[in-house]
């Protein structure tokens, strides 16, 4: 798994939709003002508006990017992507999911997770509803990571993803018997106490860094 190759990838792709999005920005809002105060070109708003769509499109694309490219880093960053070295990228392990799974870890959306870093799994069915009525529900699988940090994986709501969900809960505690599952109070406030350590951990880090190098000049 060349997690280097896959950061390069995302971090030239992320540059290019940042430069697309800024420029269609200024191209969307500079058409809606012509288009509002002159109706000598016809078709004017109408550019504006596909301008608009563009503008969405481009911060869509920026959006998933930047978590790809994180995803490679924090692999990076860890030093450990040669224990993800035995997984084959053309093997789908969880085809619904899209993951592929390891001895050591499983590689998700181009990025990889270690089973010992997890440490609490839990699936999240959040409802929408419009003057009070019910029209959509979105579900998705929440991986918190000993790290503090955490990210979701979109899941559909029908009788194969659900098979599939439990498949992968139950791989993944025979992986780490200490991962905690399902959203309980308990299991929550586990995690907030964790993150507050690790944000305390880090501002100890940067004020170490700062006096090393107020020391050093």
């Amino acid at each position: 798994m060349d997690f280097q190759g896959k950061y390069d990838k995302y971090n030239k792709r992320l540059k290019l939709w940042a430069v697309l999005f800024f420029v269609s920005f200024a191209a969307a809002i500079g058409m809606t003002v012509f288009s509002a105060s002159s109706d000598d070109i016809p078709g004017a708003g109408f550019i504006a508006f596909l301008l608009w769509i563009f503008v969405v499109v481009s911060l869509v694309n920026l959006v998933v990017n930047s978590n790809r490219r994180r995803f490679s880093s924090t692999v990076l960053g860890s030093g450990k992507e040669q224990l993800f070295d035995d997984i084959d990228e053309g093997r789908i392990d969880f085809p619904l999911m899209k993951i592929s799974v390891g001895q050591n870890g499983f590689v998700y959306n181009d990025g990889g997770v270690l089973y010992d870093d997890i440490f609490w799994v839990y699936k999240q069915t959040q409802s929408y509803s419009v003057y009070f009525v019910p029209v959509a529900k979105q579900s998705q699988l929440i991986i918190a990571l000993t790290n503090g940090s955490t990210f979701t994986i979109h899941i559909k709501g029908s009788k194969k993803w659900e098979e599939e969900i439990s498949e992968l809960i139950n791989f993944l505690m025979g992986k780490n018997e200490n991962i905690r599952v399902g959203f309980v109070r308990e299991h929550q406030q586990a995690f907030s106490a964790l993150v507050k350590e690790r944000k305390r951990e880090a501002k100890l880090r940067k004020k170490e860094m700062k006096q090393n190098k107020n020391n050093y000049l």
